[in-house]
Order: structure tokens, then C-alpha cells, then sequence
């Protein structure tokens, strides 16, 4: 591949990509606004006009601000990649009178602090204008600084250990050949595993209060329903969700078939029993059908894509061409990962869709087969909709496109149907 031809299809996708993007978006929301307030026939009795148009009206809200703040990022990550900025960031870290692999970590680390402080204002838009607007927004000032500033400590510490392992290994040398290919696939085997079985364990503690579920009722049925599934309980725990905001929702942790039930307080307090059941059920069946681990198994299979790819481009010498940069590796590294995952891979999110919403129908059905009835789901579903808005009329092209979950209207029909 020449310079040319690669130059010319890096900044081609990315275009693509901000027109696909920004396509979607505007096809969603002119979606939402030209069906505002028209209830479909078999949600007729359960929300009228009014609070369809309340609904429609956040989430208009919601795609609006969507789209400026994709094209904030769209605006920046250009002129930070497309003119002399990358390259002059670049000769500045190398100049640091550091090892190696202190530039390298520190090459990554400013930028993903920088992004963050961009970002900020947009957090803070969110939840205390967007969110607030429509009750659903519980955080003080102090406490969303304070979760910000933990989610910023959380990925630098796990960004600086991931680098420091990845330019431990190879320093400035990665080239292409099977044993750095099978090296660093192995490493990506290894951290995806630890960031999808461990690091939720780890980090629900630190972004939330934990207390023991205080219902013993609710927690003997849980139990029950758990142990029929063939899990042993680690624990069931409740959440201090309602700090932060009024949105309801509940997971299953751990490894193997011990795990631990977390319920958010906002589930516990707002509906009935049978209810929390059927969404906790709904959790047993990710469990229970190993969705996690073959979700697993597909980004373990893109990992070793991105590694045969970005071993190629980096012993071409592509990306640094292309950057008008040295051959120093972590830059390389930036520019590979990015033409990668954030380019070629916002195309293939479809097809994670496609599976993830697939799991989400056969989760349903499991809910609905361990609790006999399909009831408490739907009436769950049925409190989404009324008190959290939870968007029922998405264009079928966005949702097919985003959604890893089916809209809960497809969702109620397919409990109804016994589909």
C-alpha cells in the first residue's frame, strides 16, 4: 500500500464516519419530532399523548446534544491528527529526557486528560441541565466532580498499566512477525479477560455505597431463583444509584457460578417485587447462556484482527509517514489504534448490535421460562417507559445501527408472542 492510497483512506473513513454519524443522528431526530405524541396501538392504556410527547421531547433533547458534542470531537480529533499538531506533540515527548517507556505511557496519558477536560463541560450539561430538565438527574455538584475525577484516576491507572506492559515488552521494536503477533494477542487475551470479569468487581465498590439487601423475602427469592439456575450466591447487594440519578437497572458480577446480585436502590424503592425479579431473572439468563463470554470471544477475535493489522502498518512505516512523524512506536501505536477501532470499527458496531440485541431477546425469554410468566418483565418494561422515558420509537435504521438493546416496545411484543 502506498503512502498515497493510505493517507487517502484514513481521512476518507474519517469523513465517512462524521457523515455516517451525523446522518443517523439527523435522521433519528427528525424521526422522533415527526412522531411526537403518536402512541402506538399496543401501548394504547398504558402512556397517553402527553407523556409520549414528554418522552419524545427528552429524547430529542438527548440526540441534539448528541450531535453537537459529536461534532465538538469530530472538530478537535481532526485538527489534532490532520495538521502539524500530531507531529509537533509527537517531537515534543520525544524530546523529554526520559526512558522510553515514561514517553510513551506520558504520549497517551495527556491525551486522554486532555480529552477529559473537554469533555467536562459536556458531563456537566448532561446531568445538571439535559438530565435535570426531566427530574432525572440526583447529583450534587460535589459528587459528580468527585465520580469524574474517579473515572479519570480509574482509566489512567488502567491505561498506564496496560502500556507499561505493552512497552515493557517491546520498547520501540514491535515489528511484523508471528511471535510479537501471538505476544501481544496473548496480552490482549489476558486484559480483555481481566477487564470484563474483574474489573466490574472491583470497580461497582468504588463508584457506589454497598449495603447487604435488607428485604429477606426478596432476598430468599433471589436466592432461589439463582441456585434453580445452577449459581451459588456470593451476595446481593443494593446500590446508592438515587445520588446520582432516578434510572433503575441491576447486574450480575463475579466469576465462574459464584456471583453477586447488585440492585440499584432506585429498582428497590420504585417497584414491586415480582418486578425486580423478573429484571434480576433477565440477568441470570446473560449469565446462565454465557453471553458475556462469547461477547468475549468476538472482541478476542477483533483484538487478534487489530493485531495482525497494526503489525503490518507499523512495519510499513505507514503511520509515520502519514503523520510526518519519526519511527517512534507509541505515536505509530495512536495512529493504528485509531484508524482501527474508532474508524474502521465504528463500522462493524452494527454486527455487535445485531448479537448483543439477540442476547437480550433470549434473556427476556429466560426471564419469562424460570419465572413462568412473562408478566413481571413486561410491567417492569411498561415502568421504563412511563417513569424513566425510555425511548419506544427509535428509526428502525439508528436503532439498527446503535442499539444494543431492542426497543422496549419490540422487547414487550416478543414476551407477549412467547418469541
Amino acid at each position: 500500500m502506498s503512502i498515497h492510497l493510505f493517507s487517502t483512506l484514513f481521512v476518507s473513513l474519517f469523513v465517512l464516519k462524521v457523515v455516517v454519524k451525523l446522518g443517523l443522528d439527523l435522521l433519528n431526530l427528525n424521526h422522533l419530532r415527526k412522531y411526537a405524541g403518536n402512541v402506538p396501538a399496543e401501548l394504547q392504556g398504558l402512556i397517553d399523548p402527553e407523556l409520549l410527547l414528554k418522552n419524545d421531547s427528552y429524547h430529542s433533547a438527548r440526540m441534539a446534544f448528541r450531535i453537537t458534542s459529536s461534532l465538538v470531537d469530530s472538530l478537535l480529533i481532526a485538527l489534532f491528527l490532520f495538521t502539524p499538531i500530531y507531529a509537533n506533540y509527537t517531537n515534543w515527548v520525544e524530546r523529554w529526557a526520559a526512558p522510553f517507556i515514561f514517553k510513551g505511557i506520558g504520549f497517551f496519558l495527556i491525551i486522554e486528560m486532555i480529552g477529559w477536560l473537554i469533555q467536562l463541560p459536556f458531563s456537566y450539561y448532561y446531568h445538571f441541565h439535559l438530565e435535570a430538565a426531566y427530574g432525572f438527574n440526583k447529583y450534587r455538584l460535589g459528587g459528580w466532580l468527585i465520580d469524574s475525577l474517579k473515572s479519570l484516576a480509574v482509566s489512567v491507572i488502567l491505561t498506564s498499566l496496560v502500556l507499561a506492559v505493552i512497552f515493557g515488552i517491546w520498547g520501540n521494536s514491535f515489528s511484523f512477525n508471528w511471535r510479537d503477533i501471538l505476544i501481544g494477542w496473548g496480552l490482549a487475551l489476558v486484559l480483555i479477560t481481566v477487564f470484563v470479569y474483574l474489573v466490574p468487581v472491583l470497580l461497582i465498590p468504588f463508584f457506589y455505597k454497598l449495603q447487604p439487601l435488607s428485604d429477606e423475602k426478596l432476598e430468599s427469592r433471589i436466592k432461589s431463583m439463582m441456585e434453580r439456575a445452577g449459581f451459588k450466591v456470593h451476595g446481593i447487594f443494593v446500590a446508592d444509584e438515587s445520588k446520582k440519578s432516578s434510572h433503575a437497572n441491576a447486574q450480575m458480577a463475579g466469576f465462574g457460578n459464584k456471583k453477586s446480585i447488585i440492585l440499584f436502590d432506585t429498582l428497590v424503592n420504585h417497584y414491586e417485587e415480582n418486578e425486580i425479579l423478573g429484571v434480576v431473572a433477565h440477568e441470570i439468563g446473560h449469565g446462565k447462556k454465557r453471553h458475556i463470554l462469547k461477547l468475549s470471544a468476538l472482541i478476542i477475535l477483533q483484538a487478534f484482527v487489530f493485531i495482525l493489522f497494526a503489525a503490518y502498518l507499523l512495519g510499513t512505516d505507514l503511520p509515520y509517514r502519514f503523520a510526518d512523524i519519526p519511527n517512534v512506536f507509541y505515536s505509530g501505536l495512536f495512529i493504528t489504534y485509531f484508524f482501527f477501532f474508532d474508524l474502521l470499527g465504528f463500522f462493524i458496531v452494527p454486527l455487535f448490535g445485531l448479537i448483543s440485541r439477540r442476547f437480550e431477546y433470549q434473556a427476556d425469554a429466560f426471564s419469562k421460562g424460570i419465572l413462568g410468566s412473562g408478566a413481571p418483565l413486561i410491567k417492569t418494561f411498561e415502568k421504563f417507559i412511563t417513569r424513566e422515558l425510555d425511548n419506544i420509537n427509535p428509526h428502525p435504521i439508528f436503532e439498527a445501527f446503535y442499539y444494543s438493546h431492542p426497543s422496549l416496545r419490540k422487547r414487550i411484543r416478543a414476551l407477549k408472542n412467547g418469541s
